[in-house]
């Protein structure tokens, strides 16, 4: 991790100026600020050694993180990458108990964290999705292209392409009229 980066902390170094107050349910509250770790999320402004200086993404606060084993530091940042058919195939195998007649769902995404929360672009959360409604997938197919524009709904083995190559995806067809349903009820807010 280098300066700049967004990270999720967890450290010993209670900032001075936090306080938190546990309240049980019969009513009695507790100072328990310094116990445990201190959690948050900003961005690193400084290391040195093994030692980060983190700003917290909403107070501005600086907390130092480390050098104390039970410290943590992690990237905030998700990487994205594309589902493929292995991908189903192993996830199939590891849940072969399944019954069949469990729905499968698409979450269609309705808004994200930048239009709740004003955060710099260059945030990993910026283009999150924050709000989603599922909706049914209906269908499934293969699609193929060639360069030359040649489309197939289905998959052609490598000794019957006659020579030419083809991209292949697995599409997953959601069912539109609930898509359309439910961007039509956020238009509608």
């Amino acid at each position: 991790m280098k300066v700049g980066d967004w990270v999720f902390f967890r450290t010993r170094n209670w900032p001075s100026d936090v306080r938190v107050i546990k309240s049980e349910s019969s009513g009695e509250t507790a100072d328990v600020t310094g116990e445990g770790l201190y959690s948050g999320r900003g961005r690193i402004v400084g290391i040195a050694g093994s030692n980060y200086t983190v700003r917290e993404e909403k107070s501005d606060r600086l907390v130092e993180v480390g050098p104390h084993p039970e410290d943590r530091i992690s990237p905030l940042a998700f990487e994205y990458a594309t589902l493929t058919i292995g991908h189903l195939r192993a996830f199939l195998e590891q849940h072969k108990e399944a019954p069949d007649d469990i729905p499968v769902t698409i979450p269609l995404p309705l808004s994200f964290f930048s239009d709740l929360d004003d955060m710099p672009p260059d945030h990993p959360e910026y283009k999150a999705v924050s709000e989603c409604q599922s909706v049914d997938a209906c269908g499934i197919g293969f699609v193929g292209v060639t360069e030359d524009g040649e489309v197939t709904d289905e998959y052609i083995p490598v000794e019957d392409r006659e020579g030419q190559d083809w991209d292949f995806t697995l599409e997953i067809i959601p069912n539109a009229e609930q898509c359309f349903n439910a961007l039509r009820e956020r238009e509608d807010e």
